[in-house]
Parts: structure tokens; sequence; C-alpha cells
């Protein structure tokens, strides 16, 4: 058993557009700008940069949520923990379609200097995160649209 068995914290997630989540949590999983954080309760204290990506969290009642998370931060207090980001936005109002283009769009920025191909990189790889989070919530049946385009190309002998 677990040294954080029956216990939690709050957990309160804002962005520019309001408050997203406010509740009491198990733990809680977020992209910093240099790895994974995993929070339990009684967690030391600690402010971090988030990247981008995949934001779980476990609320002590109901299922595990899971969000696409960018830009921000994250400061663990004895109080609880808040997250102050840019977007936050729960993986189920994701549309994987919208956020193909969105990604074939940002592929297609310059990148003459340095400055605009760090930039287009890093969108780049801010809309992959994306796109992989709404592919993920895809039913295991179902056809993954653009799959085969992340494939290498076949050998046109070979067909």
């Amino acid at each position: 058993m677990s040294p954080a068995f029956g216990k939690s914290f709050a957990l309160e997630i804002l962005t520019p557009d309001g408050s997203v989540l406010r509740q009491d949590v198990s733990s809680v999983q977020f992209p910093a700008r240099d790895g994974q954080v995993g929070i339990l309760p009684d967690r030391a204290p600690l402010i971090a940069i988030i990247g981008a990506g995949r934001l779980s969290v476990v609320p002590v009642s109901g299922e595990k949520r899971t969000f696409f998370v960018s830009d921000g931060f994250v400061q663990i207090r004895e109080t609880g923990t808040t997250i102050l980001a840019e977007e936050c936005t729960p993986v189920e109002n994701l549309d994987a379609e919208q956020l193909w283009e969105d990604l074939q769009k940002v592929r297609k920025l310059p990148a003459d200097t340095d400055q605009q191909y760090a930039y287009r990189n890093e969108l780049v790889t801010e809309a992959q995160m994306r796109f992989k989070l709404a592919m993920a919530r895809t039913p295991g049946g179902r056809r993954r649209a653009h799959a085969d385009e992340f494939a290498p190309p076949r050998d046109k002998d070979s067909d």
C-alpha cells in the first residue's frame, strides 16, 4: 500500500479563459520543461515550468481525467497545487481532423532563420502532442486517420 493511500490534495487549474478545474485529487502528472513530474499528497513544495503535453488528474471520487496542457507554471504548496497554463483542454474536446490540419499549417511556416526554425519546431512539437492525444482517445477498432502519413514511404516496386 502506498504512503499516499487515502490522502488527497486540492488542485486548481487556471487559464486566461478562467477556471478549468478545482477539485480534491489523489495524484497529478504533468509535462514540465525538463521532464514528466508526478505529484502525490504530501509532496515537497515545488515551482515548475509547464511544457506541452498530457496532464493526467486522478480525482478522489471519479475516473482519471486527461488534458492537453501547454505553457505555464505549477506551484505545489502545503495547502494544494495550482496550475496556471496558457491552454488546458480536456482530451475529449480535441478534434483530431482539425488538429491534423493545424499540424500541416505549422509545418509550412517559414524556417529561413535560426529564430524562425526554432519557433516553427516549437509549434510543430506542440501540434504533434495535441494530435497524438486526440488520436490516443480513438477507440482501438476504429481506423486512425492519417496513420499512413506517419509511416515510412513505400517502395513503388513492392506493390
